[in-house]
């Protein structure tokens, strides 16, 4: 049906937002420390009297932020096409919204965190591998309970919360796909 179909493509959309909003978040704070160290910036900051904390706090925020702003606008977008291509949009889209800032939170912190150990290319292909192993253990999870594998469901499971951000994730697309039955709520949980 046209509402099925106008599901399954929100559902891609929230897909697609949530990958491009963690390459924001990646790219925001990734030279947060050691890459804002080597180029002398950190030193002229922490000069200041401002707290480390609120300097690292501040970028999280930021990256947060820029995320949340990126997530609202395109998800408002594809919502008002899916209603005009024929399907309903979900009536809980701030739910979706806030979900997906939340796990974009997750995924700021642990791009700030990494910078304070790793450069900022090595800090940027880290949370990046992150967000996909986050990505690849729910998927490994739902085929492991598609195919009746609970053991590897179970350590799949425990991966996806583990990095927190995924279980915000699939919270979003949950509320995305409420009162959605048949082949397009199948589908949209995948």
């Amino acid at each position: 049906t046209k509402r099925g179909i106008g599901f399954v493509l929100l559902g891609i959309a929230v897909f697609a937002t949530f990958s491009l909003a963690s390459v924001i978040a990646v790219f925001t704070t990734m030279s947060t420390v050691k890459g804002e160290a080597a180029l002398g910036l950190l030193q002229s900051l922490l000069v200041r009297p401002i707290a480390r904390s609120a300097l690292v706090t501040g970028r999280v925020v930021a990256a947060t932020f820029a995320g949340f702003v990126y997530c609202a606008i395109v998800i408002t977008g594809a919502s008002i096409l899916t209603k005009a291509a024929g399907g309903l949009p979900p009536g809980n889209l701030p739910n979706v919204v806030i979900g997906l800032t939340g796990a974009l939170a997750i995924v700021a912190s642990f791009g700030v965190l990494l910078s304070t150990v790793f450069g900022t290319a090595a800090t940027g292909m880290a949370t990046t591998m992150l967000v996909s192993l986050g990505f690849f253990a729910s998927l490994v999870r739902q085929i492991a309970e598609a195919t009746h594998a609970p053991s590897v469901a179970s350590k799949a499971d425990v991966v996806s919360h583990v990095l927190g951000f995924n279980a915000l994730y699939e919270g979003a697309l949950g509320a995305l796909t409420q009162g959605v039955g048949g082949l397009a709520g199948f589908a949209l949980q995948l």
